[in-house]
C-alpha cells in the first residue's frame, strides 16, 4: 500500500513534514504500511503556515513524528475538520477527482530566529497540543539529537544522524511530536485521522523538508540498509528487482561451487536466510527456481511500500513551479495537474475555525497549485523547493 502525503504547502515535507514518522519494526505491517500524512501550505509575505495531519492504524503510543523547519516555529492545534474543508474547496474549484484532505491557519506572530551557539540539544519549548506532546528543538550535534529522540521514545534508525546533520548544518529547528499518553488515555486508534497541527515559520522561499522522509525507507524492511550497502546505492526496488535477483542467484551458485555453508552466503548476510533454508545447496538446480520466486515475492513487497504518493496543494500570491534546485530525480516524478485562482471570499467560506473565523485573511486573489506524484523514498536526497511561476494565462502579478 502506498503512503499518501497531502500537502497544502508550506511545506515539507515533506512533508511530512513532510517530516518523518517513526514506528517500531515489529509494528510495521499494521501501522507504517498504512500511514498517511496530510498537509496544506499557505505562503504569504515570507511566512509559511503548515497544517499537518496523519492517518494510521495501531496503538497510539507507537506514533512519533520529527519535522524540520528553517526558522523558529510556532505550533498550535488546527481545526479538527480542516482537511474536510480543503476537500470541499477543491470540489468547488472543479478538481475532478475526490482528493482526500488538506489544511491551513493564521493569527501566528513572533516567527523568526535562527540557531546560535548553544548546547548540543536545546529544548526551546514543550507543550501539550490536543493529543500531542510537542517539543521544539535546536541542535548543534546530530548524534546528540538522535540520542535525545531515542531517549524520548522516538524509534529513529541508526542512520538518522547523517540526515539530521543536513538540517543542523543549515541551522534549522526541529519539531518533535508524539502522542501524549495522559491526554489520549489508553485508547487504540483503529483507523482514521489524528488531530491536525499548525506550524508557522519564516522562510524566504517555499520549501518542503522532503529529505528527512528518506528515513522512513529504513522501516520498509529491517535489512534494507544491508541491501543498499551491497548494491552501492539506495535501491529502487520497482526498477532494479530483476537485475538484483539475477546477481544474488549468480552469487549463490558461485558460493555453492566453493562449498560455503549457509551462514557464509551473501543471501544469509543480507537477511534473506528464510529464502534459502534449510540449505541452498541441496539439489540446487531444482531449488533455484524456488529461491528466485521467494526473492521476487519479497522484493515486490518492498516495492509496493517504497513509493511515497505526494499530493501537495500550494496557496501563495502566485502559482508555483518545482524549482531547479530540487533534484531532477524528484522533479521527474512530479506533475502539476491542476491550478486555480482563489478569491478572498473563498477563504472566509471554506477555510475556517470551528467558530467560523477565517484561518487565512488574504487581501488579494491568491493562487492554488496542485502538485502530485509517486516518488520512491530512495530518491529523497534533498528537499523540495518551489519557485514562482509568472508565465501563462493563469498569471497573477505580484503586488
Amino acid at each position: 500500500m502506498h503512503k499518501r502525503i497531502w500537502l497544502l504547502l508550506f511545506l515539507c515535507a515533506t512533508a511530512l513534514p513532510d517530516g518523518v514518522v517513526f514506528y517500531p519494526y515489529d509494528n510495521l505491517p499494521r501501522i507504517f504500511s498504512r500511514a498517511d500524512q496530510q498537509a496544506f501550505i499557505y505562503y504569504e509575505g515570507g511566512q509559511e503556515i503548515l497544517i499537518l495531519s496523519i492517518k494510521y492504524r495501531g496503538d497510539a503510543s507507537d506514533f512519533a513524528w520529527i519535522i524540520p523547519v528553517p526558522s523558529k516555529p510556532r505550533v498550535a492545534k488546527a481545526p479538527e475538520d480542516f482537511f474536510e474543508q480543503v476537500q470541499d474547496l477543491l470540489h468547488y474549484l472543479g478538481y475532478g477527482r475526490k482528493p482526500g484532505e488538506l489544511l491551513a491557519p493564521s493569527g501566528f506572530d513572533g516567527f523568526g530566529g535562527h540557531l546560535g551557539e548553544s548546547e548540543p540539544v536545546t529544548v526551546i519549548s514543550r507543550q501539550t497540543i490536543g493529543i500531542y506532546d510537542v517539543a521544539v528543538l535546536s541542535s548543534t550535534d546530530p548524534q546528540a539529537l538522535s540520542n535525545w529522540c531515542k531517549k524520548e521514545g522516538y524509534k529513529l534508525p541508526d542512520s538518522a544522524p547523517s540526515i539530521l546533520k543536513t538540517y543542523i548544518d543549515r541551522k534549522w529547528f526541529f519539531i518533535a511530536v508524539k502522542i501524549d499518553k495522559k491526554a489520549f488515555g489508553k485508547a487504540t486508534i483503529g483507523a482514521g485521522d489524528l488531530t491536525p497541527i499548525m506550524i508557522g515559520f519564516t522562510s524566504n522561499k517555499i520549501i518542503y523538508p522532503l529529505k528527512i522522509s528518506f528515513l522512513n525507507r529504513e522501516h520498509l524492511r529491517p535489512n534494507i540498509k544491508k541491501i543498499d550497502e551491497w548494491a552501492g546505492h539506495p535501491v529502487i526496488f520497482r526498477e532494479e528487482e530483476e537485475e538484483l535477483i539475477d546477481k544474488l542467484i549468480e552469487q549463490l551458485e558461485k558460493e555453492r561451487r566453493e562449498g560455503k555453508n549457509l551462514e557464509e552466503t551473501l543471501l544469509y548476510k543480507l537477511g534473506f536466510e528464510d529464502s534459502i533454508k534449510p540449505s541452498p545447496f541441496d539439489d540446487f538446480t531444482r531449488r533455484e527456481r524456488i529461491i528466485r520466486s521467494t526473492l521476487e515475492s519479497e522484493f515486490r513487497q518492498i516495492a509496493q511500500k517504497e513509493n511515497c504518493n505526494l499530493e501537495l496543494v500550494v496557496v501563495a500570491p502566485y502559482f508555483v513551479d518545482i524549482a531547479e534546485e530540487t533534484p531532477k530525480a524528484i522533479r521527474d516524478n512530479l506533475s502539476i495537474p491542476f491550478t486555480s485562482h482563489l478569491k478572498p471570499d473563498l477563504f472566509y467560506k471554506y477555510l475556517t475555525y470551528q467558530d467560523k473565523r477565517p484561518i487565512f485573511k488574504p487581501k488579494q486573489t491568491m493562487a492554488l497549485t496542485y502538485i502530485s506524484g509517486e516518488v520512491p523514498y530512495a530518491l529523497f536526497i534533498d528537499d523540495l523547493f518551489l519557485t514562482p511561476h509568472w508565465g501563462g494565462k493563469s498569471e497573477i502579478k505580484p503586488n
